[in-house]
């Protein structure tokens, strides 16, 4: 059998922003019933929490029993409906914060950088839990400039801890892995 790692959407990741979202979309609507918010402050950041619930809910049912979204072997990285990305294309692979930070306060999410050579070209891609985005310009253009690519990889919405990649990328290829 091959060697290779898949990554396996989580929602174990979304778990928390889901639970501070619905905690207050709750006060929001207390504090509107009781008076304490003025009502159209309690429309307006109530319907945007409710937003937020509805979208986690969704993206934690397709998380549920889905086929890897990524995989690593002796090839490169795949992304599941696009093209290898062969190791001899890569310059590092990189891990990180998730930037920007404060988004993720307390914890201290990572994700997984794919820096290309100069001259090779890598997908514009957010592999994350259960899908993955094929963002605008604009989000490739951010991405490239946060982390330095624009493919990256969430490590908290996959099973697959940052060491464990770190250990497979090292193990599969010869490109390095550097990070904290």
């Amino acid at each position: 059998m091959e060697e290779q790692l898949l990554l396996v959407p989580s929602g174990r990741g979304l778990l928390p922003s889901l639970a501070i979202s619905a905690g207050l979309l709750v006060f929001d609507v207390v504090s509107g019933l009781t008076g304490k918010l003025p009502s159209w402050l309690a429309i307006a950041s109530g319907s945007l929490f409710a937003g937020l619930v509805v979208a986690g809910v969704v993206i934690l049912a397709r998380s549920w029993n889905k086929p890897w979204q990524a995989r690593l072997d002796v090839d490169g990285v795949t992304v599941r409906g696009l093209p290898l990305v062969p190791w001899s294309a890569l310059a590092e692979v990189r891990i990180s914060r998730l930037r920007p930070s404060w988004l993720t306060i307390p914890r201290r999410d990572r994700v997984v950088v794919f820096v290309p050579r100069p001259g090779q070209r890598v997908p514009s891609v957010v592999v994350y839990g259960p899908s993955r985005s094929a963002t605008s310009t604009f989000g490739a253009k951010t991405r490239l400039r946060v982390y330095g690519s624009s493919f990256v990889l969430v490590t908290s919405l996959v099973k697959a801890t940052p060491g464990e990649i770190a250990a497979a990328v090292r193990r599969l290829s010869t490109v390095p892995c550097v990070g904290d």
